[in-house]
């Protein structure tokens, strides 16, 4: 009974080891065993044309953003906002969307 303690302190050790380990090589254990998150999308923070919303009959915008203070987060804000084809002006803008990031495996 009296090795139980001494099992615990040999798991701890191996377990800081296993996430010091990660943590050298820029990654963590969560990468390693659910897939690194999905990239960045390339025009992130500026407004992209997505074409004409036949069920609206305006033309879509929409816009990516990182959350605030965050390099690397599990989600995404959407912004969608709406013109109209003839005057261009601004008639509908969407409440903005937190979207989660996907992982993904690599072979």
């Amino acid at each position: 009974m009296h090795f139980v303690p001494l099992v615990v302190v040999v798991l701890v050790f191996w377990i800081l080891v296993f996430f010091l380990m990660f943590k050298a090589q820029g990654s963590s254990a969560l990468d390693f065993f659910l897939g690194k998150r999905a990239p960045l999308p390339p025009n992130l923070g500026s407004w992209v044309d997505c074409g004409l919303d036949p069920s609206r009959g305006k033309i879509r915008q929409e816009r990516w953003l990182l959350p605030e203070g965050q390099d690397d987060p599990s989600h995404l804000l959407l912004q969608v906002r709406f013109f109209d084809p003839t005057s261009g002006e601004v008639v509908e803008v969407l409440p903005q969307q937190r979207v989660k990031r996907g992982r993904s495996k690599s072979s």
